[in-house]
């Protein structure tokens, strides 16, 4: 179904959903609503964390339409997120990345869903796109995290906290959404939620189902497909709490996921803004399933907490190489597109224990061990319709029966990586206005890596068999002073790190530079200046911070003169800029906000033989970034409510790579999106515009191994959402 058709649904759903109802409680009308966040392990108001970081709960979600990861990146302040299709998404936070596109070094950014770091720390060539249903809150830390959550929080982390099981409250949620996209097809979504008390005081579960069928927008004209670009997403999760005793508690999370994308959302970056061409299809499927027990114990004074997770992941991407390698084999007879392939497994176990005090004395602390044991098993392919008959003819290698049919090339890699770590943290209240905190993390990170290739484009590559140790220490100082309850004041400097790592083996090859077994890790310090309020009777919130980084021995992809890739060490990165967000409560009814990015990015020095330059911006952070919201809220009747919601975004351009005179830069662009709806106590309805000047700017541009591709703002997206609780 087309546009126009499924339009004609949203509008009759209208009609037919007048007398649904609300999910939403008005106790955010009169001061804006003060959240509980849990960045430092403990639980504190985002007001008193001496530290940049927002958060967005339930209710802003939902009233944004954020289903994932890209419906709220846009309003937070410093972060940066870049489009490459579903699950490949790319993060960055105040600048910190050299890429915008899939890498083989661990991801400058982490992510959390609760206890688990969900990136693997090699090659993460997925971002699982977790699904926002049902989610207390997300939290965006800004700055490096390294002490409390460890490596990959280089720039910043993101964690997604889910709702727990309640004891003595029975509910029901059921949400659904429908929506046409201009040019494009239909989107479903379909979640339900229940919280069963099973023993009162004691014993409760909480399961949560989605479904979603996102609709594409992209024609691909060389195989004469229309909306290539769908997505299929079947998920959900199981909780199981008790409550042993007064202090003695079990949290059971089992929870799985699969994506099955129909192919990317690439686009022709100087063609129509709404084609493409490749010979097949271009997707990341990916499915996961991880189990978490979080067991507390309530000492009185502090709380020991023991957290184990064990994840299964597998991942499946599929990219047209043609450009690359066609003329290669059209040497040989081959006049097919050529295809590369990864296909991935990584199985996770990861344990935490940590004593967190929760007295009222003016010191506080938190100590913690955490481990962290992955590995990972993946085969990558390159093939062509035909191959096989025609080296077999020439009497040249296949690349063996665990690739695909027709490979010209395969490699086969195992990988373990681990991670043990010793963190704490203390802090101490001087006075009513002045306290401090200092943390540190230890940590010791090793990898094993045993590789191999065959075929005909492995010819003389030798087997890679190496491991490799980094350990350090990244710590963390606070200053806090608050002349008033209301007013913060604070300074911090941190340290990050992500791992070091192996490359892969290399022919020996006379008159050519050896290239190095492995890299070191980076590093960066944060240094950050920050300011909190809350003025005009808790109406107004104000959050500004001005940071200065410092990244040292960056990763950086290098080429030796045979024309092989590795990685280095290889230079130095600035990144300064300034950070604002406001929040105010105009009238009982009406709400507005606005937050304000603006971040310099320079690379210091670089060494010879990277493709970049000296005084390169870093790729994928546009220097302005600005969104504005106005919400109006107001009673319509006896226990009914009408809320009216316009989001605005701003950002400037961005280079899409280092060698910035070489590399493509992101279009200027701005997007509105619209959500109005009424809320009737169980029931509520909201109808929803997403980019309403049907924009198509280019927010990313990539080279897909010779062949330059653009990922678009997706065009006007109207629908319709229906919620009710039971």
């Amino acid at each position: 179904m087309r546009f126009n058709k499924c339009l004609m649904a949203v509008c009759f759903g209208t009609v037919t959903l007048q007398g649904a109802g609300s999910v939403f409680a008005d106790d955010d009308r009169y001061v804006l609503e003060e959240i509980i966040v849990t960045a430092t392990k403990r639980e504190q108001s985002l007001l008193e964390l001496p530290m940049s970081i927002s958060a967005l709960g339930e209710r802003d979600l939902e009233r944004i339409g954020a289903d994932n990861f890209e419906g709220f990146a846009a309003l937070v302040p410093g972060l940066a997120l870049n489009p490459n299709g579903a699950n490949s998404a790319k993060f960055s936070i105040r600048g910190i990345t050299t890429s915008t596109t899939r890498s083989s070094t661990q991801a400058p950014v982490a992510i959390y869903h609760d206890e688990l770091p969900v990136l693997d720390s090699f090659g993460p060539f997925v971002t699982p796109e977790l699904r926002l249903f049902d989610i207390n809150r997300v939290e965006v830390l800004r700055g490096p995290q390294g002490t409390l959550f460890g490596s990959g929080s280089l720039g910043g982390a993101i964690r997604v906290i889910t709702n727990k099981p309640r004891f003595n409250e029975s509910e029901v949620k059921i949400a659904s959404t429908v929506a046409a996209i201009n040019g494009g097809d239909e989107s479903l979504a379909f979640n339900a939620m229940t919280n069963l008390p099973l023993i009162e005081d004691e014993l409760a579960l909480r399961a949560v189902a989605y479904y979603r069928n996102d609709g594409g927008y992209v024609d691909n004209v060389a195989r004469g497909d229309d909306d290539v670009d769908s997505q299929q997403s079947l998920g959900g999760r199981l909780m199981l709490k008790w409550d042993a005793n007064k202090s003695l508690s079990f949290l059971l999370t089992i929870m799985s996921q699969d994506d099955e994308p129909n192919d990317g959302p690439f686009t022709f970056v100087d063609g129509p803004d709404d084609q493409y061409d490749s010979f097949t299809e271009q997707p990341a499927s990916l499915n996961f399933t991880t189990t978490n027990l979080v067991a507390e114990y309530d000492f009185g004074s502090v709380i020991l907490t023991a957290s184990s997770t064990v994840s299964s992941r597998s991942e499946h991407l599929r990219n047209d190489i043609s450009a690359a390698f066609q003329p290669a084999v059209a040497s040989l007879g081959i006049t097919s597109g050529v295809l590369s392939e990864v296909r991935g497994k990584t199985d996770v176990f990861a344990h935490e224990v940590r004593l967190t005090s929760v007295d009222d004395s003016a010191f506080q602390w938190l100590v913690g061990a955490f481990y962290l044991d992955a590995d990972r098993s993946s085969f990558e392919s390159a093939s062509a319709e035909g191959a096989n008959s025609v080296l077999m003819s020439f009497g040249l290698p296949t690349a063996g029966p665990h690739f695909p049919s027709d490979s010209l090339f395969g490699a086969a890699i195992d990988l373990n990586t681990s991670e043990t770590a010793l963190f704490g943290e203390a802090s101490y209240q001087f006075s009513e206005q002045l306290s401090a905190t200092v943390g540190a993390r230890w940590f010791r990170n090793t990898q094993d890596i045993v590789a191999s290739a065959s075929g005909l484009f492995a010819q003389g590559l030798p087997i890679t068999d190496r491991d490799t140790t980094d350990k350090s220490i990244t710590p963390k100082v606070s200053v806090s002073y608050r002349p008033y309850n209301n007013i913060h004041y604070y300074a911090q400097a941190a340290k990050g790190y992500r791992v070091g790592q192996n490359n892969m083996s290399m022919p020996a090859i006379p008159g050519v530079d050896e290239t190095p077994a492995s890299y070191d890790e980076d590093s960066l310090w944060n240094y950050e200046l920050g300011f909190k309020a809350d003025l005009v009777d808790g109406r107004l919130v104000i959050e500004a911070a001005a940071f200065y980084i410092d990244w040292q021995d960056i990763q950086l992809q290098q080429r030796n003169s045979a024309g092989f890739n590795y990685i280095e060490n290889a230079g130095e990165a600035l990144s300064k800029g300034l950070e604002l967000s406001l929040g105010f409560m105009a009238t009982d009814s009406l709400r507005v906000g606005s937050a304000i990015t603006y971040n310099e990015t320079e690379l210091a020095s670089v060494e010879a033989g990277v493709d970049a330059l000296k005084g390169d911006e870093l790729p994928g952070t546009p220097k302005f970034k600005v969104s504005n919201h106005i919400q109006w809220t107001h009673e319509l009747g006896a226990e009914v409510n009408g809320h009216i919601r316009l989001d605005h975004s701003f950002s400037s351009a961005a280079y899409t790579a280092l060698n910035n005179p070489a590399a493509d830069r992101t279009d200027v662009y701005n997007t509105f999106n619209l959500n109005a709806g009424m809320d009737f106590g169980a029931w509520a309805l909201d109808l929803f515009a997403k980019n309403l000047t049907n924009t198509h700017r280019k927010v990313n541009i990539m080279n897909i191994v010779g062949r330059r591709a653009a990922v678009r703002i997706r065009p006007l997206e109207v629908g319709v959402s229906v919620r009710a609780t039971f």
